[in-house]
């Protein structure tokens, strides 16, 4: 088993199925090929509707959990932004946001991870990171009950910003949150919520940094 992330073809002329899930939603992709994909909020999966060429080609925006049919013979490929994940049969996990930085988790196999940047091979339960598509990947140890919990509506938190914290909940709550101060938007907040709603999310983050929220009008609320 392997994994590559490089620059390939598209999928040419194939015809293209979609898949998409809004905000808060979870949906189970089950591909041609015998593949599972489990998408998680706010993610678009374009794959054709039969793996008919030499490659099995889809594209990811968004997040997902990769559980690949093994065939050597027609390698694998998720695009996501400018990253290409190729694969054999293997299974891994995927963030792919738009305005973050793109990861890819290796659950099971052997993995060689390749950027514009340089490359590197990664181990089962190492990730690796593109904070810019044209720097080399960060290679890190995970916890794959912190990068899997999305798959159970559970929120991991990790120094994660109050600006990064803003796409989170308009994602999974189609929220928008806004900051009274400049500065509100680089504070930093770590913790586990399991299943959390969006007042247990915004009264535990605006207590760890002294802070408080208001809604000022429906699915808006200030931080301050």
């Amino acid at each position: 088993l392997w994994l590559a992330v490089g620059r390939f073809g598209g999928a040419g002329t194939q015809q293209m199925s979609v898949a998409q899930t809004g905000v808060g939603e979870h949906k189970v992709v089950q591909l041609p090929d015998g593949s599972t994909v489990q998408l998680n909020a706010m993610s678009v999966l374009k794959y054709p509707i039969v793996f008919d060429g030499t490659e099995r080609e889809v594209e990811l925006k968004g997040e997902a959990l990769f559980e690949v049919a093994k065939n050597a013979d027609q390698p694998f490929i998720v695009k996501s932004n400018s990253i290409y994940t190729t694969v054999l049969g293997t299974v891994f996990n995927i963030r792919a946001y738009a305005l973050e930085s793109i990861a890819v988790s290796l659950l099971e196999g052997s993995v060689n991870v390749e950027g514009v940047g340089g490359g590197t091979v990664l181990q089962p339960m190492e990730q690796a990171v593109f904070r810019n598509s044209d720097e080399s990947p960060q290679v890190q140890i995970f916890d794959s009950g912190d990068v899997m919990a999305w798959l159970n509506g559970d929120l991991v938190l990790s120094r994660t910003s109050f600006k990064e914290l803003q796409r989170i909940a308009k994602r999974r709550y189609g929220t928008n949150i806004k900051f009274d101060r400049a500065e509100i938007a680089e504070y930093t907040v770590s913790g586990k919520f399991k299943e959390p709603d969006l007042k247990t999310l915004l009264e535990s983050v605006c207590a760890a940094k002294s802070l408080q929220y208001k809604e000022t009008s429906p699915g808006e609320y200030l931080i301050y």
